[in-house]
């Protein structure tokens, strides 16, 4: 806009009016509590957004990297059995033990999966929770 139409489109005086009393002081203030509430909102749906999609490229990546360990696996196992049958064992028992190993690998992974499995169930939150419950209860 042009200053000559700007100052045809405002009042006189109104740009340029400084709040004069403390209603206006204090309307301004609510005025600006709002913008920075409302800048902090947006800031934070940006942030929430950006954090899903480094979220979304970390599964993909997490996905990738799992099947690429999933094939290097399976590939040392075909080429253990195939070295073990090249020494004379036969194919049936160069596959059980082959096998065996991925099913012994299996058993590991679960095991430790079983072991930390408490850590992923809020033990810290549950204990405060119990904690507040029994006294709440002791107070009745």
């Amino acid at each position: 806009m042009e200053p000559a139409s700007y100052a045809a489109a405002t009042p006189a005086g109104r740009a340029a009016r400084v709040p004069s009393g403390w209603g206006d002081r204090v309307r301004r203030l609510a005025l600006d509590v709002r913008l920075i509430a409302q800048d902090h909102a947006e800031l934070a749906v940006l942030e929430a957004q950006r954090a899903g999609q480094a979220l979304v490229r970390t599964l993909v990546a997490a996905v990738a990297i799992s099947m690429l360990a999933s094939t290097a696996w399976l590939g040392l196992v075909a080429a253990f059995v195939v070295w073990m049958a090249g020494t004379g064992v036969q194919w049936p028992v160069a596959l059980a033990v082959g096998a065996a190993a991925c099913a012994a690998t299996a058993g590991l992974v679960a095991w430790w999966v079983r072991h930390h499995a408490e850590e992923m169930m809020f033990s810290a939150t549950l204990r405060q929770l119990r904690a507040t419950r029994d006294a709440v209860g002791d107070e009745r």
